[in-house]
Protein backbone atom coordinates (compact mmCIF):
# COMPACT_ATOMS: atom_id res chain seq x y z
CA UNK A 1 0.00 0.00 0.00
CA UNK A 2 1.81 3.57 -0.99
CA UNK A 3 2.07 6.22 2.15
CA UNK A 4 -0.74 8.46 2.54
CA UNK A 5 0.09 11.57 3.34
CA UNK A 6 -2.94 13.99 4.69
CA UNK A 7 -3.18 17.09 7.28
CA UNK A 8 -4.27 17.04 10.84
CA UNK A 9 -7.17 20.19 11.95
CA UNK A 10 -5.70 22.25 14.80
CA UNK A 11 -8.10 25.19 15.39
CA UNK A 12 -10.73 26.84 13.38
CA UNK A 13 -11.50 30.51 12.80
CA UNK A 14 -14.99 32.68 12.41
CA UNK A 15 -15.51 34.94 9.65
CA UNK A 16 -18.45 36.76 7.82
CA UNK A 17 -20.58 33.49 8.74
CA UNK A 18 -18.58 30.85 7.09
CA UNK A 19 -16.13 28.38 9.30
CA UNK A 20 -12.69 28.34 7.95
CA UNK A 21 -10.12 26.15 9.17
CA UNK A 22 -6.32 26.67 10.07
CA UNK A 23 -3.94 23.58 9.98
CA UNK A 24 -0.44 22.26 10.12
CA UNK A 25 1.50 21.42 7.85
CA UNK A 26 1.24 16.92 6.61
CA UNK A 27 1.38 14.02 8.22
CA UNK A 28 3.17 11.02 6.67
CA UNK A 29 1.19 7.97 7.31
CA UNK A 30 3.26 4.15 8.39
CA UNK A 31 1.38 1.47 6.11
CA UNK A 32 1.15 -1.96 6.99
CA UNK A 33 0.38 -1.50 10.36
CA UNK A 34 -2.68 -2.95 12.23
CA UNK A 35 -3.87 -2.27 15.63
CA UNK A 36 -6.18 -4.04 18.19
CA UNK A 37 -8.35 -2.37 20.91
CA UNK A 38 -9.64 -3.96 23.88
CA UNK A 39 -13.18 -2.64 24.15
CA UNK A 40 -15.56 -2.10 26.91
CA UNK A 41 -19.05 -3.08 24.95
CA UNK A 42 -20.70 -4.10 21.59
CA UNK A 43 -22.24 -2.04 19.80
CA UNK A 44 -25.64 -3.87 20.04
CA UNK A 45 -25.89 -3.32 15.89
CA UNK A 46 -24.23 -1.31 12.85
CA UNK A 47 -27.41 1.34 12.78
CA UNK A 48 -25.89 4.93 12.16
CA UNK A 49 -29.00 6.68 14.24
CA UNK A 50 -27.10 4.67 17.55
CA UNK A 51 -23.57 5.94 17.02
CA UNK A 52 -23.85 9.04 18.80
CA UNK A 53 -24.28 6.87 21.63
CA UNK A 54 -20.88 6.46 23.50
CA UNK A 55 -20.99 2.58 23.22
CA UNK A 56 -21.50 2.72 19.80
CA UNK A 57 -19.26 5.81 18.62
CA UNK A 58 -16.06 3.90 19.65
CA UNK A 59 -16.20 1.41 16.42
CA UNK A 60 -18.96 3.47 14.25
CA UNK A 61 -16.97 6.85 14.54
CA UNK A 62 -14.20 5.30 12.22
CA UNK A 63 -16.81 4.44 9.80
CA UNK A 64 -19.19 6.88 9.52
CA UNK A 65 -18.94 10.78 9.42
CA UNK A 66 -21.05 13.98 9.49
CA UNK A 67 -21.50 17.25 8.26
CA UNK A 68 -19.35 18.89 11.04
CA UNK A 69 -16.60 17.88 13.44
CA UNK A 70 -14.94 19.00 16.30
CA UNK A 71 -11.69 20.20 17.22
CA UNK A 72 -9.74 18.12 19.56
CA UNK A 73 -8.29 20.66 21.51
CA UNK A 74 -10.75 23.66 21.70
CA UNK A 75 -13.86 21.54 21.15
CA UNK A 76 -14.88 23.99 18.31
CA UNK A 77 -16.97 22.81 15.47
CA UNK A 78 -14.70 22.20 12.57
CA UNK A 79 -15.19 21.00 8.28
CA UNK A 80 -15.68 17.40 7.63
CA UNK A 81 -18.84 16.37 5.27
CA UNK A 82 -19.38 20.09 4.93
CA UNK A 83 -16.68 22.54 4.45
CA UNK A 84 -18.76 25.44 5.19
CA UNK A 85 -21.80 26.61 6.43
CA UNK A 86 -24.14 29.56 7.66
CA UNK A 87 -27.27 30.29 9.14
CA UNK A 88 -29.45 31.54 6.98
CA UNK A 89 -32.03 33.08 8.61
CA UNK A 90 -33.58 31.88 12.29
CA UNK A 91 -35.12 28.41 11.02
CA UNK A 92 -32.79 27.57 8.70
CA UNK A 93 -28.82 27.10 8.16
CA UNK A 94 -27.11 26.10 4.71
CA UNK A 95 -24.14 23.90 4.80
CA UNK A 96 -21.77 23.35 1.32
CA UNK A 97 -21.07 19.66 0.55
CA UNK A 98 -17.36 18.60 0.53
CA UNK A 99 -16.79 17.59 -3.46
CA UNK A 100 -15.17 14.28 -4.49
CA UNK A 101 -16.30 12.40 -1.25
CA UNK A 102 -16.71 8.52 -2.07
CA UNK A 103 -19.41 6.24 0.48
CA UNK A 104 -17.63 2.63 0.92
CA UNK A 105 -20.29 1.15 -1.20
CA UNK A 106 -18.74 3.57 -4.28
CA UNK A 107 -21.54 6.07 -4.10
CA UNK A 108 -20.94 9.47 -4.42
CA UNK A 109 -22.14 11.98 -1.74
CA UNK A 110 -24.00 15.17 -3.04
CA UNK A 111 -26.28 17.53 -1.35
CA UNK A 112 -29.63 15.40 -2.38
CA UNK A 113 -27.91 12.10 -1.10
CA UNK A 114 -27.43 13.60 2.08
CA UNK A 115 -30.89 15.34 2.51
CA UNK A 116 -32.19 12.02 1.75
CA UNK A 117 -30.00 9.98 4.32
CA UNK A 118 -30.49 12.61 7.25
CA UNK A 119 -33.83 12.98 6.58
CA UNK A 120 -34.34 9.08 6.95
CA UNK A 121 -32.20 8.86 10.04
CA UNK A 122 -34.41 11.84 11.81
CA UNK A 123 -37.74 10.51 10.29
CA UNK A 124 -40.29 10.52 12.97
CA UNK A 125 -41.82 7.74 11.29
CA UNK A 126 -39.08 5.57 11.87
CA UNK A 127 -38.51 6.31 15.17
CA UNK A 128 -34.47 5.77 15.90
CA UNK A 129 -33.10 6.23 19.21
CA UNK A 130 -30.98 9.75 17.94
CA UNK A 131 -34.26 11.33 18.00
CA UNK A 132 -33.73 10.92 21.93
CA UNK A 133 -31.09 13.98 21.41
CA UNK A 134 -34.52 15.91 21.25
CA UNK A 135 -34.55 19.85 19.23
CA UNK A 136 -37.14 20.82 17.04
CA UNK A 137 -37.95 18.57 13.79
CA UNK A 138 -36.24 18.98 10.89
CA UNK A 139 -36.27 18.84 6.73
CA UNK A 140 -33.52 18.53 4.93
CA UNK A 141 -33.42 19.53 1.02
CA UNK A 142 -30.57 20.11 -1.55
CA UNK A 143 -30.37 23.17 -3.45
CA UNK A 144 -28.16 21.95 -6.26
CA UNK A 145 -25.39 19.28 -5.79
CA UNK A 146 -23.44 21.15 -3.53
CA UNK A 147 -25.60 23.47 -1.03
CA UNK A 148 -27.95 21.17 1.53
CA UNK A 149 -30.34 23.47 3.76
CA UNK A 150 -31.71 22.27 6.93
CA UNK A 151 -34.92 23.90 7.95
CA UNK A 152 -35.95 23.75 11.79
CA UNK A 153 -39.52 23.93 13.12
CA UNK A 154 -38.36 26.17 15.66
CA UNK A 155 -35.08 28.48 16.11
CA UNK A 156 -32.46 25.84 17.25
CA UNK A 157 -29.71 27.17 18.48
CA UNK A 158 -28.24 23.53 19.06
CA UNK A 159 -28.42 22.86 15.48
CA UNK A 160 -24.71 22.38 14.53
CA UNK A 161 -24.62 19.99 17.68
CA UNK A 162 -26.84 17.84 16.44
CA UNK A 163 -25.40 17.50 13.31
CA UNK A 164 -22.30 16.89 14.91
CA UNK A 165 -23.55 14.09 16.79
CA UNK A 166 -25.52 12.87 13.25
CA UNK A 167 -23.20 10.59 10.79
CA UNK A 168 -24.31 10.27 7.37
CA UNK A 169 -25.06 6.65 6.00
CA UNK A 170 -25.26 5.97 1.69
CA UNK A 171 -28.33 6.77 0.67
CA UNK A 172 -28.12 4.67 -2.38
CA UNK A 173 -27.60 1.69 0.36
CA UNK A 174 -30.46 2.60 2.35
CA UNK A 175 -32.89 2.68 -1.05
CA UNK A 176 -31.67 -0.19 -2.39
CA UNK A 177 -30.99 -2.72 0.41
CA UNK A 178 -33.35 -1.55 3.49
CA UNK A 179 -33.21 -4.99 4.83
CA UNK A 180 -29.58 -4.61 5.91
CA UNK A 181 -30.48 -1.63 8.23
CA UNK A 182 -28.07 -2.16 11.21
CA UNK A 183 -26.22 -4.69 9.84
CA UNK A 184 -23.93 -3.61 6.65
CA UNK A 185 -22.47 0.23 7.92
CA UNK A 186 -21.60 2.02 4.47
CA UNK A 187 -20.26 5.21 5.53
CA UNK A 188 -17.74 7.64 3.86
CA UNK A 189 -15.28 7.55 7.44
CA UNK A 190 -11.31 6.34 6.87
CA UNK A 191 -12.30 2.96 7.64
CA UNK A 192 -14.57 0.32 6.21
CA UNK A 193 -15.97 -2.87 8.28
CA UNK A 194 -14.49 -5.82 7.31
CA UNK A 195 -15.47 -8.67 9.51
CA UNK A 196 -18.21 -8.98 12.32
CA UNK A 197 -17.92 -11.66 14.69
CA UNK A 198 -21.14 -11.21 17.14
CA UNK A 199 -19.72 -11.49 20.71
CA UNK A 200 -16.58 -11.46 19.78
CA UNK A 201 -14.60 -8.57 17.77
CA UNK A 202 -15.08 -6.26 14.75
CA UNK A 203 -12.40 -5.71 12.28
CA UNK A 204 -12.66 -2.30 10.25
CA UNK A 205 -10.25 -1.93 7.31
CA UNK A 206 -8.43 0.83 5.27
CA UNK A 207 -10.47 3.15 3.14
CA UNK A 208 -8.53 3.57 0.40
CA UNK A 209 -10.71 5.88 -1.01
CA UNK A 210 -11.22 8.01 2.04
CA UNK A 211 -11.40 12.04 1.22
CA UNK A 212 -8.81 12.65 3.79
CA UNK A 213 -5.59 11.07 1.79
CA UNK A 214 -4.23 14.55 0.29
CA UNK A 215 -6.90 16.84 1.72
CA UNK A 216 -6.11 20.30 3.33
CA UNK A 217 -8.50 20.46 6.03
CA UNK A 218 -8.87 16.55 7.34
CA UNK A 219 -9.02 15.73 10.52
CA UNK A 220 -6.49 12.75 11.40
CA UNK A 221 -4.58 10.22 9.56
CA UNK A 222 -4.46 6.62 9.07
CA UNK A 223 -1.97 4.58 9.89
CA UNK A 224 -3.52 1.18 9.89
CA UNK A 225 -4.49 -1.26 7.56
CA UNK A 226 -6.72 -2.85 9.76
CA UNK A 227 -8.19 -2.60 13.26
CA UNK A 228 -9.46 -5.10 15.79
CA UNK A 229 -12.23 -4.11 18.22
CA UNK A 230 -12.01 -6.89 21.24
CA UNK A 231 -14.84 -6.59 23.03
CA UNK A 232 -14.35 -7.10 26.80
CA UNK A 233 -16.70 -6.29 29.34
CA UNK A 234 -14.80 -7.13 32.26
CA UNK A 235 -11.88 -4.20 32.80
CA UNK A 236 -9.55 -7.31 34.16
CA UNK A 237 -9.97 -8.33 31.29
CA UNK A 238 -9.27 -5.31 28.81
CA UNK A 239 -6.19 -4.96 31.20
CA UNK A 240 -4.88 -8.41 30.58
CA UNK A 241 -5.10 -8.52 27.05
CA UNK A 242 -3.44 -5.17 27.02
CA UNK A 243 -0.41 -6.24 29.45
CA UNK A 244 -0.26 -9.74 27.46
CA UNK A 245 0.77 -7.35 24.11
CA UNK A 246 -2.68 -8.87 22.43
CA UNK A 247 -4.14 -5.02 22.32
CA UNK A 248 -2.25 -1.67 22.06
CA UNK A 249 -4.99 0.45 23.77
CA UNK A 250 -7.81 -0.78 26.21
CA UNK A 251 -10.30 2.07 26.68
CA UNK A 252 -12.43 2.25 29.66
CA UNK A 253 -11.21 1.49 32.87
CA UNK A 254 -11.76 1.76 36.25
CA UNK A 255 -8.94 4.93 37.79
CA UNK A 256 -7.61 3.15 40.90
CA UNK A 257 -6.99 -0.32 39.03
CA UNK A 258 -5.89 1.44 35.85
CA UNK A 259 -3.14 2.86 37.79
CA UNK A 260 -1.77 0.09 39.85
CA UNK A 261 -1.81 -2.28 37.85
CA UNK A 262 -0.82 -0.53 34.70
CA UNK A 263 1.20 2.67 36.06
CA UNK A 264 2.56 4.99 33.20
CA UNK A 265 0.73 2.81 30.81
CA UNK A 266 -2.67 4.44 32.34
CA UNK A 267 -3.71 7.55 30.67
CA UNK A 268 -6.23 9.89 31.38
CA UNK A 269 -8.65 11.55 29.27
CA UNK A 270 -12.10 13.80 29.79
CA UNK A 271 -15.81 12.83 30.31
CA UNK A 272 -18.85 14.56 29.81
CA UNK A 273 -20.25 13.75 33.00
CA UNK A 274 -20.58 15.27 36.20
CA UNK A 275 -21.49 14.16 39.87
CA UNK A 276 -23.96 16.01 42.07
CA UNK A 277 -25.96 16.21 45.38
CA UNK A 278 -29.85 17.09 45.06
CA UNK A 279 -31.48 18.52 47.21
CA UNK A 280 -34.96 18.80 48.53
CA UNK A 281 -36.40 22.54 48.40
CA UNK A 282 -39.32 22.22 50.29
CA UNK A 283 -37.59 20.06 53.79
CA UNK A 284 -37.41 22.88 56.41
CA UNK A 285 -33.83 21.96 56.90
CA UNK A 286 -32.18 21.49 53.28
CA UNK A 287 -34.39 24.82 52.35
CA UNK A 288 -31.85 26.75 54.65
CA UNK A 289 -29.40 28.18 52.69
CA UNK A 290 -26.72 28.18 55.38
CA UNK A 291 -27.07 24.34 55.39
CA UNK A 292 -26.77 23.79 52.07
CA UNK A 293 -23.20 25.94 51.93
CA UNK A 294 -22.32 23.99 55.15
CA UNK A 295 -22.87 20.79 53.05
CA UNK A 296 -21.03 21.85 50.20
CA UNK A 297 -18.31 22.90 52.78
CA UNK A 298 -18.28 19.18 54.27
CA UNK A 299 -17.34 17.50 51.68
CA UNK A 300 -13.50 17.10 50.62
CA UNK A 301 -13.46 16.90 47.03
CA UNK A 302 -9.77 17.06 45.88
CA UNK A 303 -9.29 13.65 48.94
CA UNK A 304 -12.37 12.09 47.71
CA UNK A 305 -12.21 12.36 43.70
CA UNK A 306 -8.02 10.67 43.86
CA UNK A 307 -9.18 8.52 46.51
CA UNK A 308 -12.26 7.45 45.72
CA UNK A 309 -12.69 8.46 42.15
CA UNK A 310 -9.11 7.58 40.81
CA UNK A 311 -8.16 11.32 39.84
CA UNK A 312 -11.53 12.79 39.29
CA UNK A 313 -11.27 16.77 38.62
CA UNK A 314 -13.54 18.96 41.09
CA UNK A 315 -16.47 20.67 40.15
CA UNK A 316 -17.92 24.03 40.30
CA UNK A 317 -21.20 23.12 38.06
CA UNK A 318 -22.85 20.02 36.86
CA UNK A 319 -21.55 20.41 33.59
CA UNK A 320 -17.81 20.19 32.47
CA UNK A 321 -14.84 22.21 30.38
CA UNK A 322 -16.16 20.93 27.35
CA UNK A 323 -19.57 22.54 27.14
CA UNK A 324 -20.86 25.49 26.11
CA UNK A 325 -21.63 27.45 28.75
CA UNK A 326 -18.83 26.10 31.49
CA UNK A 327 -17.90 28.92 33.73
CA UNK A 328 -14.32 28.84 34.49
CA UNK A 329 -13.90 31.93 36.80
CA UNK A 330 -15.76 30.31 39.22
CA UNK A 331 -14.15 29.98 42.46
CA UNK A 332 -13.33 26.22 43.66
CA UNK A 333 -16.25 24.79 46.09
CA UNK A 334 -14.03 24.96 49.30
CA UNK A 335 -13.62 22.50 52.16
CA UNK A 336 -13.72 23.78 55.19
CA UNK A 337 -15.63 22.18 58.24
CA UNK A 338 -15.05 25.07 61.24
CA UNK A 339 -16.99 27.23 58.67
CA UNK A 340 -19.49 24.43 57.93
CA UNK A 341 -20.31 23.83 62.22
CA UNK A 342 -20.35 27.26 62.27
CA UNK A 343 -23.34 27.95 59.87
CA UNK A 344 -24.91 25.01 61.00
CA UNK A 345 -25.01 26.07 64.88
CA UNK A 346 -26.15 29.39 63.22
CA UNK A 347 -29.34 27.98 61.52
CA UNK A 348 -29.87 26.14 64.64
CA UNK A 349 -29.88 28.86 66.58
CA UNK A 350 -32.23 30.62 64.05
CA UNK A 351 -34.92 28.10 64.68
CA UNK A 352 -33.64 25.64 61.66
CA UNK A 353 -35.04 22.06 63.18
CA UNK A 354 -31.99 20.58 62.18
CA UNK A 355 -31.67 18.03 64.80
CA UNK A 356 -35.72 17.05 65.06
CA UNK A 357 -36.24 16.51 61.18
CA UNK A 358 -34.52 13.29 59.43
CA UNK A 359 -32.72 13.71 56.52
CA UNK A 360 -32.29 10.76 54.10
CA UNK A 361 -29.01 10.37 51.64
CA UNK A 362 -29.38 8.04 48.61
CA UNK A 363 -27.93 7.15 45.79
CA UNK A 364 -28.66 4.25 43.24
CA UNK A 365 -26.63 1.01 42.62
CA UNK A 366 -24.11 1.27 40.33
CA UNK A 367 -25.07 4.72 39.57
CA UNK A 368 -21.56 5.67 38.89
CA UNK A 369 -17.83 3.83 40.41
CA UNK A 370 -17.46 4.46 44.05
CA UNK A 371 -20.44 6.67 44.34
CA UNK A 372 -21.57 4.23 48.28
CA UNK A 373 -18.19 5.01 49.00
CA UNK A 374 -18.55 8.92 48.85
CA UNK A 375 -22.13 9.11 49.94
CA UNK A 376 -21.09 6.87 53.22
CA UNK A 377 -18.07 9.35 53.50
CA UNK A 378 -20.02 13.05 53.06
CA UNK A 379 -22.59 11.17 55.46
CA UNK A 380 -19.70 10.97 58.34
CA UNK A 381 -19.00 14.52 57.67
CA UNK A 382 -22.32 15.62 57.82
CA UNK A 383 -22.49 14.18 61.36
CA UNK A 384 -19.16 15.84 62.36
CA UNK A 385 -20.51 19.83 61.68
CA UNK A 386 -23.89 18.89 64.18
CA UNK A 387 -26.02 17.67 60.93
CA UNK A 388 -26.56 14.26 63.06
CA UNK A 389 -30.51 13.35 62.21
CA UNK A 390 -29.31 11.19 58.59
CA UNK A 391 -29.14 8.10 57.70
CA UNK A 392 -28.23 6.61 54.33
CA UNK A 393 -29.07 3.57 51.63
CA UNK A 394 -28.23 2.78 48.28
CA UNK A 395 -31.38 2.12 46.12
CA UNK A 396 -31.59 -0.31 43.69
CA UNK A 397 -32.32 0.84 39.97
CA UNK A 398 -36.59 0.80 39.45
CA UNK A 399 -39.38 2.12 41.40
CA UNK A 400 -37.50 3.07 44.92
CA UNK A 401 -34.89 5.10 42.64
CA UNK A 402 -37.62 6.93 40.11
CA UNK A 403 -39.42 8.22 43.57
CA UNK A 404 -36.15 9.99 43.74
CA UNK A 405 -36.34 11.41 40.70
CA UNK A 406 -40.04 11.88 39.34
CA UNK A 407 -42.03 15.22 40.95
CA UNK A 408 -44.47 17.20 39.58
CA UNK A 409 -42.45 19.74 38.59
CA UNK A 410 -40.44 19.74 42.81
CA UNK A 411 -40.62 17.31 45.79
CA UNK A 412 -43.76 18.10 47.36
CA UNK A 413 -43.35 15.93 50.65
CA UNK A 414 -41.25 18.56 53.06
CA UNK A 415 -41.00 15.27 55.51
CA UNK A 416 -39.01 14.18 52.66
CA UNK A 417 -35.17 15.64 53.20
CA UNK A 418 -33.85 13.90 50.59
CA UNK A 419 -30.03 14.10 49.42
CA UNK A 420 -29.80 12.65 46.62
CA UNK A 421 -26.16 11.62 45.07
CA UNK A 422 -26.13 10.71 41.14
CA UNK A 423 -24.58 11.97 38.01
CA UNK A 424 -25.79 13.98 34.80
CA UNK A 425 -24.11 13.13 31.17
CA UNK A 426 -24.57 16.37 29.21
CA UNK A 427 -24.40 14.89 25.72
CA UNK A 428 -24.85 18.35 23.65
CA UNK A 429 -22.24 20.01 25.16
CA UNK A 430 -24.17 22.61 26.27
CA UNK A 431 -25.35 24.01 29.41
CA UNK A 432 -28.59 25.43 28.28
CA UNK A 433 -30.46 21.73 28.24
CA UNK A 434 -29.07 21.19 31.32
CA UNK A 435 -30.51 24.20 33.14
CA UNK A 436 -34.02 23.32 30.98
CA UNK A 437 -34.00 20.70 32.85
CA UNK A 438 -32.28 21.04 36.22
CA UNK A 439 -32.79 24.53 37.12
CA UNK A 440 -36.23 26.35 35.38
CA UNK A 441 -39.21 26.63 37.69
CA UNK A 442 -40.72 23.84 35.25
CA UNK A 443 -37.85 21.52 34.82
CA UNK A 444 -38.58 17.46 34.98
CA UNK A 445 -35.27 17.68 37.35
CA UNK A 446 -35.81 21.09 38.98
CA UNK A 447 -36.01 21.18 42.89
CA UNK A 448 -36.32 24.85 43.64
CA UNK A 449 -38.04 27.81 41.45
CA UNK A 450 -35.30 30.70 40.53
CA UNK A 451 -37.01 33.11 38.13
CA UNK A 452 -34.14 34.85 37.29
CA UNK A 453 -32.99 31.71 36.18
CA UNK A 454 -35.66 31.26 33.75
CA UNK A 455 -35.62 34.49 32.24
CA UNK A 456 -31.97 34.50 30.95
CA UNK A 457 -32.35 31.15 30.00
CA UNK A 458 -34.99 32.37 27.95
CA UNK A 459 -32.90 35.01 26.84
CA UNK A 460 -29.55 32.47 26.21
CA UNK A 461 -31.48 30.07 23.84
CA UNK A 462 -31.86 32.26 20.92
CA UNK A 463 -27.96 33.03 21.00
CA UNK A 464 -25.02 31.70 19.61
CA UNK A 465 -21.48 31.80 19.67
CA UNK A 466 -19.29 33.73 21.86
CA UNK A 467 -22.70 35.43 23.09
CA UNK A 468 -24.59 32.30 24.37
CA UNK A 469 -21.71 31.29 26.16
CA UNK A 470 -21.22 34.47 28.09
CA UNK A 471 -25.37 34.22 28.40
CA UNK A 472 -25.15 30.56 29.76
CA UNK A 473 -21.87 30.96 32.22
CA UNK A 474 -24.10 33.93 33.57
CA UNK A 475 -26.34 31.49 34.52
CA UNK A 476 -23.94 29.15 35.70
CA UNK A 477 -22.97 31.68 38.59
CA UNK A 478 -26.55 31.97 39.98
CA UNK A 479 -26.67 27.99 39.85
CA UNK A 480 -22.84 27.98 42.01
CA UNK A 481 -24.81 30.52 44.54
CA UNK A 482 -28.40 28.81 45.12
CA UNK A 483 -26.59 25.49 45.46
CA UNK A 484 -29.97 23.26 45.02
CA UNK A 485 -27.61 20.90 43.10
CA UNK A 486 -23.97 20.77 44.78
CA UNK A 487 -21.39 19.67 42.46
CA UNK A 488 -18.88 17.14 43.16
CA UNK A 489 -16.56 16.09 40.50
CA UNK A 490 -16.26 15.43 36.62
CA UNK A 491 -15.89 12.05 35.74
CA UNK A 492 -12.35 11.04 34.20
CA UNK A 493 -11.75 8.28 31.88
CA UNK A 494 -8.78 6.17 31.76
CA UNK A 495 -7.28 3.78 29.55
CA UNK A 496 -4.43 1.60 29.04
CA UNK A 497 -2.06 2.41 26.31
CA UNK A 498 1.30 0.46 24.66
CA UNK A 499 4.50 1.70 24.27
CA UNK A 500 4.08 0.93 20.85
CA UNK A 501 1.72 3.66 20.36
CA UNK A 502 0.52 7.25 21.73
CA UNK A 503 -2.68 9.34 22.34
CA UNK A 504 -3.94 12.72 22.91
CA UNK A 505 -7.21 12.40 24.39
CA UNK A 506 -9.93 15.10 22.66
CA UNK A 507 -11.95 17.39 24.66
CA UNK A 508 -15.14 15.80 23.65
CA UNK A 509 -14.38 12.39 25.11
CA UNK A 510 -14.24 10.56 22.05
CA UNK A 511 -11.73 7.77 20.96
CA UNK A 512 -10.97 7.39 17.21
CA UNK A 513 -8.61 5.52 15.68
CA UNK A 514 -6.77 8.79 13.77
CA UNK A 515 -6.19 9.78 16.77
CA UNK A 516 -4.25 6.98 17.93
CA UNK A 517 -0.63 7.20 16.34
CA UNK A 518 2.08 4.92 15.94
CA UNK A 519 5.03 6.15 17.71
Amino acid sequence: MPTKSILKSSGVALSCCFLTAAFIGPVTAIAGETISVAALVEPPSLDVANAYNANSRTVLGNVFEGLVGRDGVTNEFVPELATSWRQIDDNSWEFTIREGVQFHDGSVLDAAGAAEALAWVWSKENGFQIRALGGPEMTFEANGDTTLVVRTEAPDPLLLTRMWQTYIPSADHIRNHPEEWGQVAVGTGPYKVKDWTRGTSITLEDNENWWGYGANDAYGEIQYEEATFLFRPEASSRIATLQAGEVDFAERLPGELCKATLSEHCIQSPDTTSTYFRLDSTNPVLGDKRIRQALSLAIDRETIGEVLLGGAATATMIVGPAATGYNPELPPLAFDMDKAKALVAEAKADGVPVDSTPLKMATMSGGFIGNAEVMEVVLESLKQIGITNVTAEVLERGPAWKDVFIHAPRPTDPARGLIALHKHTNDPYDFASTVGAFYTCEGRLSVACNPEIDKRLAAAVTLTGPERQAALAEIGQITYEDLWYVPLHHEVRFHGISDRVEFNPPLHAGVRLTDIKLK
